[in-house]
């Protein structure tokens, strides 16, 4: 029987990378994932990393989806320089949609707060 330090069930993108810095910090870790002929969140966002509104009224989840997001940088140029794979990872730009009965203004007004509690977010309309 295999023993490992860490299993990490699914995750997609951010689960491989999440085994890959545990295994690099000497963790035993086994990734368990499904084939990768699957429309997952990040080839579906085509590699955007989307931080624009996390963490309203959660700073602490901000701060941490905005770190972790920065080092998503780090991350691919590593992986391409590892093995070549280009995962063509952006985060310079989104769009949100907002349909049905979303508030006129919502977005801006939640880009606003988390800039009024030290955020950085910008917003172009």
């Amino acid at each position: 029987m295999e023993i490992s330090d860490v299993i990490i069930v699914g995750g997609g993108l951010f689960g491989s990378a999440n085994a890959y810095g545990l295994c690099k910090h000497g963790l035993d870790t086994a990734f368990l994932d499904d084939e990768d002929d699957k429309l997952r969140a990040a080839r579906g966002n085509f590699s955007l990393v989307w931080i624009q509104s996390k963490g309203l009224d959660m700073r602490k989840f901000y701060d941490w989806s905005r770190k972790t997001a920065h080092h998503c940088h780090d991350f691919t140029a590593e992986l391409k320089e590892c093995n070549g794979t280009h995962i063509a990872h952006c985060n310079d730009d989104g769009m949100h949609l907002l349909l049905g009965e979303t508030p006129p203004g919502f977005e801006k007004f939640s880009a606003k707060q988390l800039n009024a509690e030290g955020g950085h977010v910008s917003t172009h309309y």
